[in-house]
């Protein structure tokens, strides 16, 4: 800045008319609106912020801000050449500082947005490319605070005081704070499940008070289609503060079955019936090594046989045939060993 004053200043000593003046400034303008096209592309292409394809140059982040500040160059010169008075130059000196620093903000917010040549490499080597919610957290905080910085230099050029704004700032913030602090538990929340990826949008969940399957996952709720098809929208402290259980996320289904046969049935029947459900489950596409089937009590109403297993069949409608068809197969050999199903009951003895 104080080399272009100085470069200025010298011209303006010249001895020349109004008239003459206004017409160099004009022809200023003019050059510089004409020629920037040219000079942002000779400037990029030099500096190698694109590779040398044209197209690929004017495309650049940076060439339209170029254009800009080029134009307002032209017309910042062009105003100093005029030689106008001390209380109007400081104002365009101002003028110029702010909209260079403006300019610079615009270009350091575009180079920040998620499609940035300069963000993709980096994020490419994290595990954050996976996850494009997160890295429109990240640039979007990184803006923001960029625009904050540029607002504290734009008040401080124009000749507040920054530490009393600050302290006014400071109250205020904190009353916004403690009435919004829902709203930043939620928004804490939900970068808690966007980071530790608890569940996915697909994915069929369970928390303290609702089930189904997660539609939507925004940075203040998670909303779930319940099996009822209602939408359930949940504030993400709530999850975050409750368990969660993923059933997506399992390897295996585990199903029981718990039987009561009446105290009349005869041991045999008892031994056969457990034999032939062994041999009945083998037939089907379950884990093998996790079939149970034991006479595993004797209840006060009955004998108590107990069934379990475990399958890799993780769709629900798939996983309910599966169990109906079992279930099926089970009460044919209750017909076949001629048992019956016990139910509550009790048995009173009166003495004579």
């Amino acid at each position: 800045m104080d080399n272009i004053n100085l470069f200025i200043e010298k011209i303006t000593t010249l001895e020349l008319n109004t008239f003459t003046r206004v017409l160099i400034s004009i022809l200023i303008i003019i050059l510089f609106f004409i020629a920037r096209p040219l000079l942002s592309y000779i400037l990029i292409k030099v500096f190698k912020i694109r590779d040398s394809n044209s197209e690929k140059i004017k495309k650049s982040a940076f060439y339209k801000p170029l254009k800009i500040f080029f134009a307002i160059l032209g017309i910042y010169l062009a105003i100093l050449f005029l030689g106008v008075n001390e209380k109007f130059l400081d104002i365009v000196n101002k003028a110029f500082s702010i909209s260079i620093i403006l300019l610079i903000t615009y270009v350091i917010s575009n180079a920040l947005k998620p499609d940035s040549i300069f963000l993709k490499p980096f994020f490419k080597r994290t595990t954050l490319n996976s996850d494009p919610k997160i890295i429109k957290l990240i640039t979007t905080c990184l803006r923001a605070i960029i625009f904050c910085i540029a607002g504290v230099i734009v008040i401080s050029e124009l000749g507040y005081d920054i530490n009393g704004l600050i302290a006014g700032l400071g109250l205020s913030g904190l009353t916004i704070a403690l009435a919004a602090q829902d709203t930043a538990k939620n928004l804490f929340g939900g970068l808690v499940i966007l980071l530790d990826k608890p569940f996915a949008l697909g994915e069929w969940i369970e928390t303290q008070n609702y089930e189904g399957i997660v539609e939507e996952i925004t940075f203040r709720s998670t909303r779930i289609r319940t099996w009822d098809d209602s939408v359930a929208t949940i504030p993400n402290s709530e999850i975050v503060n409750s368990s969660v259980v993923n059933w997506t996320k399992m390897n295996l289904r585990r199903v029981k079955i718990n039987l009561i046969l009446e105290f009349k049935t005869k041991l045999k029947q008892v031994c056969d019936f457990t034999n032939d459900v062994q041999v009945l489950l083998n037939e089907y596409d379950i884990e093998k090594d996790s079939i149970i089937v034991k006479f595993s009590d004797i209840e006060d109403s009955g004998y108590k046989v107990y069934i379990s297993f475990k399958t890799k069949i993780k769709k629900y409608s798939d996983y309910m045939e599966l169990k109906e068809n079992i279930n099926y197969k089970i009460m044919q050999l209750l017909e076949k060993n001629k048992i019956d199903l016990a139910y509550p009951s009790q048995t009173i003895y009166v003495k004579k």
